[in-house]
């Protein structure tokens, strides 16, 4: 339609690795009791820019474990301030790489501000960078070949192997950038070593063939299921190859996508989910049992173990008879007939597939529509409802690690709602 707003995109990249690595402990394993030994190989934040008319929107993807609330607020209060962008106009994601800095995802984890005081004044200087370099043009959606290389370690039958990349291409058809997302857990690098894990091959990989100023934007979906079928080093370049095999043939079949442009319109709320009210005789059973343990613990990793569930517990007994909540930022975004959902916990398979069907059910068809797990906030696994009250580490175990209550059947519920709000904001009619 003739005078309908055009859509403009800018990318751009900054590497956020720390220049002393021993200065920061290491998030993603509660068996890691020292600093950084090392630098294996760089960690990276990287921006797409958007803007329509008198809209504008970013996205910016870390290269860390999670956004624990502390540095969510401290990172979205500097990027805000340098960049001049309101705090509801732009999602801050992390690709969940196990080997970055402790970035307050899991209990206990000694966090660095210097360090995250650096990452948001780079963030903020890229975002600026992307909306100086912004230009018109469209994404062109399109499924790149299936990523073979995760398997669901719950032991079930869902995975989600489908790969979403999305091109961005000016006026010119010139490539400017990318977002691509793929479902599964960073986790291969397990030493002590700074890296960006299997994402970090596609970032090196993308800078040899497409080169510097064209970033690619891994973003993490529901993949909170799915690890890599091999660890390690091996785990990691295999993994890395798999991934960037998946995303170049989706850049390559770009011109057969899906088109997406034209006007950009988001939507942001603060949700205060409820989660589980903690049991009486459960709290006091397990002060009992990991008192006793820590008592008789004879490695570090035993001790530390217990304390993460006695702390749980001692706090958990202080609100006995309470429905706990959580606030959290739910966020949307609509570009033309597509959308992205940002969803800031560690989600499942099944739940990114019911928030999937939300988009859906507007209009919005794959690969046109993006669900992006870790962003805006990592907090703790989001537990289907049907699976609220089972003790297993998604269900239970990993809240404790995060210091965050158990799942009830409601908090999914709350979060899908959340979202149905957005969507019908954003899709009215």
């Amino acid at each position: 339609m003739e005078g309908a707003p055009v859509l403009k995109a800018g990318f751009s990249q900054t590497d956020i690795t720390p220049p002393d690595p021993r200065e920061v402990f290491q998030d993603g394993y509660g068996s890691r009791f020292s600093p950084a030994e090392g630098v294996r190989d760089p960690l990276y934040a990287k921006v797409c820019y958007l803007a329509s008319g008198d809209s504008e929107f970013a996205v910016i993807s870390f290269d860390l474990c999670g956004l624990g609330a502390k540095v969510l607020e401290k990172l979205c209060a500097l990027i805000s301030l340098v960049s001049g962008m309101p705090r509801e106009k732009f999602a801050l994601c992390a690709t969940h790489t196990h080997a970055a800095p402790g970035c307050g995802v899991l209990e206990g984890a000694p966090v660095n501000p210097l360090y995250f005081d650096e990452v948001g004044r780079k963030a903020a200087r890229a975002l600026t960078e992307a909306k100086e370099k912004a230009a018109e043009g469209v994404f062109r959606a399109s499924f790149g070949d299936p990523f073979e290389a995760g398997y669901n370690r719950r032991k079930r039958n869902e995975i989600d192997r489908r790969v979403f990349v999305w091109s961005f291409f000016d006026a010119r058809g010139g490539l400017r950038g990318a977002l691509a997302s793929v479902f599964c857990h960073a986790v291969c690098n397990t030493n002590m070593l700074i890296s960006a894990d299997y994402p970090g091959v596609l970032t090196l990989r993308s800078k040899e063939k497409l080169g510097e100023d064209v970033p690619v934007l891994f973003l993490q979906g529901r993949g909170a299921d799915i690890d890599p079928k091999e660890y390690e080093e091996t785990g990691l370049i295999k993994t890395g190859a798999a991934l960037c095999e998946s995303v170049f043939s989706g850049l390559d079949r770009a011109g057969e996508g899906w088109t997406v442009g034209g006007i950009i319109k988001s939507a942001f709320m603060r949700a205060d989910i409820p989660f589980a009210a903690a049991d009486p005789e459960s709290v006091r059973a397990l002060i009992e049992k990991y008192t006793k343990r820590l008592a008789e613990a004879d490695s570090p990793i035993r001790r530390r173990s217990a304390c993460v569930e006695l702390f749980w517990a001692y706090r958990a007994k202080k609100n006995l008879g309470r429905t706990p909540t959580v606030s959290v930022d739910l966020q949307m975004l609509r570009i033309g007939d597509a959308a992205v959902a940002f969803v800031p916990f560690e989600m499942l398979t099944v739940t990114g597939d019911a928030i999937e069907k939300i988009l859906l059910s507007h209009g919005v068809r794959a690969p046109g529509c993006l669900v992006v797990g870790y962003a805006n906030g990592t907090n703790g696994y989001l537990c289907p409802s049907a699976e609220a009250g089972e003790k297993n580490y998604e269900t239970s175990g990993a809240n404790h690690w995060y210091g965050l209550p158990e799942c009830s059947s409601l908090t999914e519920t709350a979060v899908l709602d959340g979202f149905r709000e957005l969507s019908g904001k954003l899709f009215p009619g």
